[in-house]
């Protein structure tokens, strides 16, 4: 490894320590959504994030297994922190950078303390450890 980490990497490290995340044992959805003054809906509708009156909800899709509902939660929490506007409203291309910014945002949440060794991450047993450490789903786990 390189020894440094990129601007998403350092302000997910940053996010963690805030939050006194030490590893993937410490990582509790509604712990995380209470310091950010977060609701958490499970509804049977995709998930999203909403803001009314200056309050935040993120609704989970309740169908979703307890991996995919992390993984969607990490995306909408990004759309919390880090954007602002309607998705209805603004141009396409700017919707598009948004939710590319809320993945990438997803794929860090999961991987700040958990960053392997690039000798491990070949290991064909590699990913699957890592998505039950994370508790993302194995598919993302090979992503």
């Amino acid at each position: 490894m390189t020894g440094f980490l990129t601007h998403l990497e350092e302000e997910i490290k940053r996010l963690y320590a805030k939050l006194q995340i030490s590893g993937p044992a410490y990582r509790d959805m509604q712990r995380i959504a209470s310091e950010f003054h977060v609701w958490v809906h499970y509804e049977d509708t995709g998930s999203m994030m909403i803001k009314h009156q200056g309050l935040y909800s993120i609704i989970l899709n309740r169908s979703l297994s307890s991996e995919e509902q992390w993984q969607d939660f990490a995306h909408e929490l990004c759309h919390v922190l880090k954007h602002a506007g309607n998705h209805f409203k603004m141009h396409k291309l700017f919707r598009e950078l948004q939710e590319f910014q809320a993945k990438q945002f997803m794929y860090h949440f999961f991987c700040a303390d958990l960053y392997a060794d690039a000798n491990e991450a070949s290991k064909p047993s590699a990913a699957s450890h890592f998505a039950h450490c994370a508790n993302i789903s194995r598919h993302l786990g090979f992503r």
